[in-house]
C-alpha cells in the first residue's frame, strides 16, 4: 500500500512543483463547479498539497490562498448556474430530487453555507441550490467564503502535520499510510453516495 501511495505522490508531485498554487486553484475550482466534484477530490488535493508543502515543494500559505480562491470561484460559478438554470436542474431525472431537496434546505438552514464544504455531496449541490432558491448572493457568499476558508485551511494543515511525522522512515511510512487511508475513505464515501 505504501508503494502505491508513493507512486501516486510521485506522479502528482511534478504538477505541484511546476504549477504550485495554480494547480491547487484549478483543481479546487473544477471540484467545486457543479457536478465536477465527482471527478476531482478537492480534499485529497489539499491534504497532499499540505504534505508536499512541508516537504519543501511550496510554502503552505500560497497553497491555502490558491485553494480558497479556487473553491470560492467554483462555488460562485455553481451559484450562478443554479440561478440561471435552476428550474431545469430541478426537473432533471438524475439530479432533480437532490436539487429540489437542497433548495428547500438552504432556505431553511443557512448554516449549510458555512459547513457544506466538509461533506463532498453538499459541496456539489449547496451553491447551485442557493442560486436556484433565490438566496441573497451577498448573504450566501459571506457564509460560503467563511466555510471555504475553514475547509481549505483544515485540510492543508492536516497534510502539513502528517508530513511532520515523516522525520524518520517509519514516520514517513505512517504519514503516507494515513494519506492513503484518507484518500480511500474519501473515495469510498464519494462512490458509495453515487449508488
Amino acid at each position: 500500500m505504501g508503494e502505491v501511495a508513493a507512486d501516486w505522490l510521485g506522479r502528482v508531485q511534478p504538477y505541484f512543483s511546476a504549477y504550485g498554487g495554480w494547480f491547487v486553484l484549478a483543481a479546487l475550482f473544477l471540484e467545486n463547479v457543479l457536478f465536477l466534484g465527482v471527478l476531482i477530490p478537492g480534499a485529497v488535493v489539499l491534504v497532499v498539497s499540505g504534505w508536499l508543502a512541508q516537504q519543501g515543494q511550496s510554502a503552505p500559505y500560497p497553497l491555502v490562498l490558491a485553494g480558497f480562491v479556487g473553491t470560492v470561484a467554483g462555488d460562485i460559478a455553481s451559484y450562478c448556474i443554479g440561478k440561471k438554470v435552476g428550474g431545469r436542474l430541478s426537473q432533471s431525472r438524475r439530479w432533480g430530487k437532490e436539487f429540489a431537496a437542497a433548495s428547500e434546505r438552504v432556505r431553511a438552514e443557512p448554516a449549510l453555507f458555512l459547513c457544506c464544504h466538509f461533506a463532498a455531496y453538499l459541496r456539489m449541490f449547496v451553491p447551485a441550490a442557493a442560486g436556484m432558491s433565490g438566496v441573497s448572493f451577498r448573504r450566501w457568499l459571506l457564509l460560503d467564503a467563511t466555510g471555504a476558508a475553514l475547509w481549505v485551511t483544515t485540510h492543508v494543515a492536516a497534510g502539513y502535520c502528517l508530513s511532520l511525522s515523516g522525520a524518520s522512515e517509519a514516520g514517513r511510512t505512517v504519514g503516507i499510510a494515513v494519506i492513503v487511508l484518507f484518500v480511500i475513505i474519501v473515495l469510498a464515501r464519494h462512490f458509495r453516495g453515487k449508488r
